[in-house]
This record gives structure tokens, sequence and C-alpha cells, in this order.
């Protein structure tokens, strides 16, 4: 009897830290950041910490594997194309779509690798969201991913 009930105790408990692994875990504001650039750092802030682009307009910097876009002097989106830099929580180019789920949880969005700032009750433009091939991350873009219009 006692070996039954541990063993359906221990069942249940596997299942649901599976069920709770493959949740959608919504991001943080510290989430919305590469190093010292963040989702609404102003642009002397990401000139500090990145050095002079290779690139620049008034909308987009463009670095070696990252571009910073910008709405007015603050940082909308990050794009990674490169493995140089990584996300806060270790993300990087390269990486399979099973570390994205093993640190971000499963997509907020059914069918996509999508990462939401908000879960349910707000829409918020910002999150992470993954371009991939074959299973590897091609692009990585965080900040302003959403289009809610």
């Amino acid at each position: 009897m006692i070996i039954g009930t541990l063993t359906a105790i221990l069942t249940m408990s596997l299942a649901s830290t599976a069920a709770a692994a493959q949740r959608s875990l919504a991001l943080a504001d510290s989430d919305l950041a590469v190093g010292a650039v963040a989702y609404g750092t102003d642009s002397l802030t990401v000139g500090r910490a990145l050095g002079a682009p290779l690139k620049a307009d008034s909308a987009v910097w463009v670095y070696s594997g990252l571009r910073v876009f910008f709405v007015g002097s603050k940082v909308d989106q990050i794009e990674l194309s490169g493995r140089r830099y990584q996300t806060a929580r270790g993300l990087r180019v390269g990486d399979s779509v099973e570390r994205a789920t093993a640190l971000y949880g499963a997509s907020c969005v059914g069918g996509y690798f999508l990462y939401c700032r908000t879960d349910g009750i707000s829409p918020d433009v910002r999150g992470i969201a993954l371009e991939v091939l074959d299973g590897k991350i091609v692009v990585i873009r965080i900040g302003a991913v959403f289009d809610l219009d």
C-alpha cells in the first residue's frame, strides 16, 4: 500500500514538474537587455557600452553581430545575429531551441519561438523573438518585437 501511494505521488510530482517546465515564463525588464544595453536605454549609454558602430543613422546602429534600433534616442529593439553577444539569461545565436526552452520555458505563442514580457492580462510589445533554422537559433530580437496594431 505504501509503495503504491509513493509511486502515485512520485508520478504526479514528475508530471507536474514536466508541465511546469513547458509553461511560458513571463519575461522581466532585466530580460530585455544585452549587457548594459537594454530596451529604453538612451543612445549615449549605448555608445559608451558598445563603442562606435560600424554603421549608423538615427534609427539603426550596426555592430558586428548586433544591430540596435532606436525610436527617438531610446533603444526599441536589439537584434543579435552573431555568437559574440548573449541575452541576459545566456542564450546565443547558434544555440538549440531546446536551450531556449530550458532558459525561457515554452513560447507564449504556440508554433513560434516568442517569449512575452507579460503573461495574459495586458498586451505588451516587448519580448524576445527567435528566428530558427534546422533547430538552431539564427537571429534573436529583444525589445519591441510584437505589433499590437
